[in-house]
């Protein structure tokens, strides 16, 4: 049969067209589409085929679609001008589809961001797992309270201005838990001076079978207020009573340059990129995040 139904899907094309031309979300067009169309329904009887009127045949959904269809073919200027109309009258409709579309992009980012946080979380967890002897018992570390547990692994520069900072928040954290295990790692990422104040920690470790000197100098570099490089630290270092010429010496070894090397390739296993970060338990936590978040860590790990 000719007519509007025939050629049904065109027309209706063309209404997509139309309300396709408004600038907003989708949810919003979808509220228009339905109002424009109980707006339309009732001036588009009248265009309906004369087959259709003749035959009494009942209007379907076809059949209107596509009345609506020819009606806007015929009067295009109709559909705005009905729109505005509506939306005048009624703003709540407006603001109702705008509300439902804000919370529904609420809730789709929400969720996006959960689901990147859980896989973050499970290859930072892979990460730890896959490195947990050169992260908790490396040969190439300063451990301190080497028997405790749980293990608080710090990585620092002496350069960084929030790795002194916060190193006052690691001692309140010793002294909360008193079992605490703390490993402290060399991460010189902030230029060649840094490197260098590493190495003569590195070397000084080397000749401090106890540890506890070495330890010191660790303290007084991060305790430091100016800039730190290799004349800086191997003058306290001095004179914390180590020998210049086996610094000297243990500075251009193997061991130094295989710690750093080490810790070098654990911060990109773990996407650490700067100072301080810590490992705690299964979690990593990048920058300085203060005593309290620490604390919370190490608490959970306890469990």
């Amino acid at each position: 049969m000719g007519g509007c139904a025939d050629s049904m899907s065109g027309r209706c094309a063309i209404a997509e067209s139309y309300i396709g031309r408004i600038a907003i979300p989708a949810c919003i067009a979808v509220t228009i589409r339905r109002t424009v169309t109980l707006l339309l329904i009732t001036a588009t009887l009248a265009v309906v085929p004369c087959t259709a009127h003749s035959q009494q045949q009942p209007a379907n959904d076809e059949t209107i679609q596509a009345a609506i269809a020819l009606y806007l073919e015929r009067h295009p200027e109709k559909l705005s001008k009905a729109v505005e109309a509506y939306l005048q009258s009624h703003p709540e409709t407006l603001q109702a589809a705008i509300e439902t579309y804000v919370q529904a992009r609420t809730a789709a980012k929400a969720a996006e961001a959960a689901t990147k946080r859980t896989a973050a979380d499970a290859n930072t967890q892979a990460a730890i797992e896959r490195n947990k002897d050169a992260l908790f018992a490396s040969p190439h570390q300063m451990t301190v309270n080497p028997e405790g547990a749980p293990t608080l692994v710090a990585f620092i520069d002496y350069n960084c201005g929030y790795c002194r900072r916060s190193y006052d928040d690691l001692r309140k954290l010793m002294a909360e838990h008193p079992k605490l295990r703390v490993v402290l790692k060399e991460l010189p990422v902030l230029g060649e001076p840094s490197r260098e104040a590493a190495a003569i920690v590195i070397a000084a470790r080397m000749q401090d079978a106890g540890g506890s000197r070495a330890l010191t100098l660790h303290q007084k570099l991060l305790g430091e207020k100016g800039p730190i490089n290799k004349a800086r630290a191997m003058t306290l270092a001095v004179e914390l009573g180590f020998d210049p010429e086996a610094l000297e010496r243990d500075v251009a070894s193997g061991e130094v340059r295989t710690t750093i090397e080490e810790s070098l390739r654990l911060a990109g296993e773990l996407s650490i990129r700067g100072t301080p970060s810590y490992v705690v338990g299964n979690d990593v936590v990048r920058g300085a995040a203060g005593f309290a978040a620490l604390n919370e860590k190490i608490k959970a790990a306890q469990k």
